[in-house]
């Protein structure tokens, strides 16, 4: 007699959204045992085979047959290898007596990641302790795009672990919490319950975690140590000397790490409508610029708003205490653009515009040619993206090219030709920042103030 059929979506690797690697592929050598392989690559035989003609099972029924099953297997494999790697471990007790549990993201292999066996081990370790209250720390430090677990993973998992690791868990502590985490958190708000976010608390410095957790429960790789410091001692990025901001991070490149990252992103984001005149997500916007000024190593490929990216280097721009085109030499610039605004008089605005940018300092320099690169790339695409030189003039030049006391009077007076200034240094790129010529060299105060003398009529 044959046997009857098994339920396909009872298999561990089924419910984990993915197949499982092929044998000797994952990055915990040894530490499956051959029973434990072989059944957690098959169906759970004994629950599925006499269900054929059962009643339909609930979702949290079928998630409990899984993680009984689980549990099984989790009995019977040998962890040995894993648990030496430290990645999650009991540390302690919190101020309330509950017990801590770590999770230290750095301490994962960087090769390839079987979460099928990790997800294996974190039930074998956690089973005993969750029946209690108990905390949870995520150590987020230098986690690195291969050692992600994908978003069918996270849902599959959370499905997975049974109501008392919801119900028990009374804190968790997300430790250097970046972009990346926060921002899968939001996705995973529509299967994650409403309860579980009023635990979450964010930790930027760990010193703010010890107002929880006893200091001496809670042992940190050295890497995370030095991270820690190195973000809350880092200076800001927003509303610093240009110069500084680039001694702080130890350029290369003579651009700003904000500026350089924005701008390569933007540049995979050409033709998209508005771009620079629309708005992006402002609470967002936000988040991104305390990463930057945290020290954090922000990956903006992660991001799927071109208007946010936008919005942050338009930000960093309008905070600069000084702004790309000086305050200095703001009336020069606008003299200039006064006394030559005819058309038959681009030559020698271009010639006396070359020696005025001669005299900016030479980090505003190399950062405005980014910029005027990117602006005429941006306005190359105008037929698809609406944004021509006309109208990434009256967005950047506000922020870009302005009084150092500002007077409505003055500036209702003043932009026509602020932003008529900057439409022309768009549309004259090639011109103004040849190859050939050599970048600025910092100026003293008295040839900068020679150099903003107004051009005669």
């Amino acid at each position: 007699r044959s046997a009857p059929p098994q339920r396909p979506d009872t298999a561990p690797e089924a419910l984990l959204g993915h197949t499982p690697p092929p044998p000797h592929t994952n990055s915990f050598p040894h530490a499956r045992t051959h029973a434990a392989t072989s059944a957690l690559l098959s169906p759970a035989s004994s629950s599925s085979s006499s269900s054929s003609s059962a009643a339909p099972i609930s979702p949290r029924s079928r998630y409990e047959q899984e993680y009984e099953h689980y549990l099984e297997l989790a009995r019977t494999a040998d962890f040995s290898s894993i648990a030496q790697l430290n990645v999650i471990a009991p540390h302690g007790r919190d101020l309330h007596g509950r017990p801590v549990i770590m999770v230290v993201a750095a301490n994962v292999p960087s090769t390839k990641v079987d979460f099928d066996l990790a997800l294996l081990y974190c039930i074998h370790l956690l089973d005993p302790i969750v029946d209690h209250d108990y905390v949870l720390v995520y150590v987020n430090t230098q986690i690195s795009m291969d050692r992600r677990p994908t978003m069918a993973w996270l849902k599959r998992a959370y499905g997975i672990f049974n109501r008392k690791y919801k119900k028990n868990l009374k804190q968790l502590f997300i430790v250097h919490p970046n972009f990346w985490v926060k921002a899968t958190l939001g996705l995973c708000r529509p299967f994650i319950s409403s309860k579980f976010w009023r635990k979450v608390v964010y930790i930027d410095n760990l010193s703010d975690l010890f107002k929880y957790i006893p200091r001496h429960h809670l042992q940190f790789p050295e890497s995370v140590l030095q991270k820690n410091a190195r973000i809350n001692s880092h200076r800001p990025v927003f509303g610093v000397p240009l110069t500084e901001v680039l001694d702080n991070e130890l350029s290369t490149s003579g651009v700003p790490k904000v500026v350089e990252q924005s701008c390569a992103y933007l540049q995979k984001h050409l033709k998209v409508e508005g771009l620079f005149r629309k708005s992006g997500g402002a609470a967002y916007i936000q988040e991104l610029k305390e990463e930057f000024d945290k020290g954090y190593s922000v990956d903006l490929d992660d991001c799927d708003d071109p208007h946010a990216i936008a919005g942050l280097l338009k930000l960093f721009l309008r905070e600069m205490p000084d702004p790309i085109f000086t305050y200095d030499l703001y009336e020069a610039f606008l003299q200039t653009q006064r006394a030559m605004a005819r058309p038959e008089d681009v030559d020698m605005w271009c010639k006396t515009v070359k020696t005025l940018f001669g005299t900016l300092p030479r980090a505003n320099f190399h950062v405005l040619g980014v910029l005027v690169q990117l602006m005429t790339k941006v306005a190359e695409h105008s037929s698809t993206n609406l944004m021509t030189s006309a109208n990434l003039a009256i967005v950047f030049a506000p922020n870009m090219l302005k009084m150092e006391e500002e007077n409505l009077g003055r500036v209702m007076q003043d932009t026509p030709f602020v932003n008529s200034f900057l439409k022309r240094v768009i549309e004259n790129y090639d011109l103004l920042f040849s190859d050939d010529d050599p970048p600025p060299t910092d100026p003293s105060p008295s040839s900068s103030s020679s150099a903003a003398a107004a051009p005669s009529t």
